[in-house]
């Protein structure tokens, strides 16, 4: 599989540019020629920079997005969920700067793909209260196709705290029965910490829902703490 900088170049001599008309103003023709010799690694903005130069899409330029680059961009925007999510008015704006550049060539080829179009989606719906729900589930299939469990009971949870964000009691209980349903073909593979949360939040649902008991929930979790992280 030829590098970035080999399919760079390429490009641009298919094209009959030469370095300089490629680099435009943006970039130094010494800075191109780094790259296009596997000596500099480009940015996200300049790789966008560059495809916009060549009219092609980004991830022509990349084909399977640059591991490195993407585990850089997640690990910034995971921190950025992590930090906002203890706020009681959450501000995404610096995630959302980050998305911009990758969103258009995410192909969810990969797990960090994934979890980065996982994130978007949940950022979007929590600040616009509005997430394509079946981008989501979908996302959710491919997780357990990947053997993830953790991931997906991880998403169920996130479906449920945006049900009831949006104040749908219905849309929550649906959530937290799918859930349940996956708890159970897949328990013995879902981590303590899950279990738990995962005990924790069908114990609200259960307990919005009148004719449905919830206190086994408590029981169970309490018994896997006993087990589990021997609490007496």
């Amino acid at each position: 599989m030829p590098s970035i900088g080999e399919t760079i170049k390429t490009l641009r001599k298919q094209q009959k540019m030469t370095q300089s008309d490629l680099a435009g103003d943006r970039l130094t023709k010494g800075m191109l020629s780094l790259i296009e010799n596997d000596k500099a690694k480009p940015s996200i903005d300049s790789l966008q920079y560059i495809a916009k130069r060549l009219a092609v899409p980004m991830s022509d330029l990349i084909g399977e997005m640059d591991r490195e680059k993407l585990r850089e961009t997640l690990k910034q925007i995971t921190r950025i969920w992590d930090e906002q999510n203890r706020q009681l008015q959450p501000d995404y704006s610096e995630a959302f700067t980050l998305f911009e550049p990758i969103l258009p060539d995410l192909k969810q080829r990969s797990y960090e793909e994934l979890r980065l179009e996982q994130l978007y989606l949940e950022m979007r719906g929590f600040a616009d209260k509005k997430m394509d729900l079946a981008a989501y589930e979908a996302i959710l299939k491919k997780y357990e196709q990947m053997a993830l469990h953790d991931n997906v009971m991880n998403g169920y949870i996130s479906l449920m705290i945006y049900a009831y964000l949006v104040e749908s009691h219905t849309l929550g209980v649906q959530y937290s029965d799918d859930a349940a349903a996956y708890f159970e073909q897949y328990e013995t593979l879902l981590s303590v910490e899950k279990q738990l949360q995962f005990y924790y939040y069908r114990m609200i649902a259960l307990a919005m829902t009148k004719d449905r008991p919830w206190k086994h929930c408590a029981e169970k979790a309490l018994a896997l703490s006993r087990e589990k992280i021997c609490i007496t």
